[in-house]
């Protein structure tokens, strides 16, 4: 609903690649994860990327299809994350850093070619708040809690 107001308010779009291409850089430039191979002499996972194929929008986050996921639901990106250096996992995981692991991890299918529950809606409200100049929880009480009367609501930052 949030969103919608946005693009109701000719401030967003659901289809124009150039929105999460300037309020997310960093989601633009993700690659798909595809795997890796281990180096014989040092044992060390080399990851292996593709460049996206197609774009991500707004539509493509919200429907679930934006091609990202959660470690508990996938293996690959879980052992990635684990990769990334001493003390990553413990730092940065979807209990204890739900926006950092938003930020390390990599696409894991190509945009709109795989449904998967995963961080899309976590990235609109990145875009929200970008786009509105507004904390998520200050956006949603001023433009919708607010406006419904509802006084005895809201939701906590995360931090």
């Amino acid at each position: 609903m949030a969103h919608q107001q946005l693009v109701e308010r000719g401030l967003a779009t659901l289809d124009d690649p150039n929105t999460i291409n300037t309020f997310l850089p960093e989601l633009a430039a993700k690659r798909v994860l595809t795997g890796y191979t281990t180096d014989p002499s040092t044992g060390e996972k080399l990851w292996r990327f593709e460049e996206r194929h197609s774009a991500i929008t707004a539509r493509i986050l919200l429907n679930h299809t934006y091609g990202g996921g959660h470690t508990y639901f996938n293996k690959l990106l879980l052992e990635y994350i684990h990769d990334q250096g001493e003390g990553v996992w413990a730092r940065t995981n979807e209990a204890t850093d739900p926006y950092g692991i938003l930020l390390l991890s990599p696409l894991l299918w190509q945009p709109g070619t795989h449904t998967n529950y995963g961080q899309g809606l976590d990235w609109i409200a990145v875009l929200i708040e970008r786009i509105s100049g507004k904390p998520l929880h200050a956006y949603l009480q001023e433009n919708i809690f607010s406006p419904l009367g509802l006084t005895e609501i809201g939701i906590e930052p995360a931090f």
